[in-house]
């Protein structure tokens, strides 16, 4: 038995006539019209591209940035972000670790939501290769091979699959003219681009962000924005294959709280650890939070993804054919290097600054 239908979209939802002829349209102009680019506007070389406005993703940017310099990663890095979202504090912290911070104010005009931040900061860095990671994302190893794996260098692009399935009643495909598929959805929190053979690509799924009232309709923020784009104009992609897992533990000895998704690369090894749910800047000092991993098992018929609330965090759990293996046996030292880096953050005097001003916006 399979059941992986996301439970935060309605399939059935049906956007009116007028509203899809009005996005077909808006579409179909915007690729006539197109941006006008030059070799400069692809970038050059490979480097990492994060999206960390404000206090809650700064932290998580901290922590990556910090454990992949420690990885030994010595790509270099893009931390974008808008306007005052990082002080000139943050941004000093971070200058240590070889990092170019980002005004996305000069790029566009008025403030960009979240979801759109990602799209913009990979079509307006300097890297004409761009791995995309969430602020909240974990690298298990320096990452820096997976421009050279072939198949990224015959796609030029690599998407990663979330925990749900697409349902082929979703009108997305529909909208697209695309075929309806039972497919697992794409989850954003690493995208591996090469600007210039998906600039067309790339610059539609930012114009399927900017119009997020329609799209978002059909798809968790800008997640599947980027394989629809592919898809409708038929640029190649290589999706991996192997299904996410679940970093978490077991609360009161019975129930599996998982937090973190646990991602591969295409030789089926884990390489990132997206802690999407517990975050870094609510995290207490040495609390160990990757405890068990989860995965479906190979060939795995009983699959079920579930959905649970623990007093205000929402938390996974896979059920039915899964793997179970306890973290240490697994990736060893990557939660403690996280924890390090986050107890140096809390150790700089504008931090506890911040984390007051930060507590005052969010209570005010």
């Amino acid at each position: 038995m399979v059941n992986l239908e996301s439970p935060l979209l309605d399939p059935n939802y049906r956007m009116p006539v007028d509203e899809v002829c009005r996005l077909r349209k808006g579409i179909s102009d915007f690729l006539k019209e197109g941006l006008e680019v030059t070799d400069d506007d692809f970038g050059s070389g490979s480097g990492i591209v994060i999206s960390a406005g404000g206090f809650k993703y700064f932290t998580c940017t901290y922590v990556l940035i910090s454990t992949l310099r420690n990885l030994g990663c010595q790509l270099p890095i893009e931390v974008w972000y808008y306007q005052d979202e990082l002080t000139f504090d943050m941004r000093s912290s971070l200058s240590k670790f070889n990092v170019t911070c980002r005004d996305m104010e000069g790029f566009v005009e008025g403030r960009p939501h979240g979801f759109l931040m990602k799209s913009l900061a990979i079509l307006y860095s300097d890297f004409e290769e761009v791995l995309f990671l969430d602020a909240d994302n974990n690298c298990v190893k320096d990452p820096t091979y997976l421009f050279q794996v072939p198949q990224y260098l015959e796609h030029g692009c690599i998407f990663w699959p979330d925990y749900w399935m697409h349902s082929p009643n979703n009108q997305i495909w529909e909208i697209f003219n695309l075929p309806p598929q039972n497919c697992p959805e794409q989850e954003s929190g690493q995208l591996l681009i090469n600007k210039k053979k998906c600039w067309q690509a790339l610059q539609l799924a930012v114009y399927l962000n900017i119009n997020s009232e329609y799209i978002y309709r059909f798809m968790y923020g800008d997640k599947d924005s980027y394989r629809i784009a592919w898809m409708y104009l038929e640029v190649p992609y290589f999706f991996i294959q192997t299904p996410p897992g679940s970093f978490g533990y077991m609360f009161n000895g019975k129930q599996f709280h998982g937090n973190t998704m646990s991602q591969y690369d295409p030789n089926g090894d884990i390489i990132f650890l997206h802690r999407n749910l517990i975050k870094w800047h609510v995290t207490y000092r040495n609390e160990r939070l990757w405890q068990i991993h989860k995965s479906f098992k190979p060939h795995a018929k009983d699959l079920s993804c579930n959905i649970r609330r623990h007093k205000k965090t929402n938390y996974i759990d896979l059920v039915g054919d899964v793997d179970v293996v306890e973290y240490s046996t697994l990736i060893p030292n990557l939660e403690e290097a996280c924890l390090r880096a986050l107890s140096e953050l809390r150790g700089h005097p504008f931090y506890q600054e911040e984390l007051l001003h930060s507590y005052i916006r969010e209570s005010r």
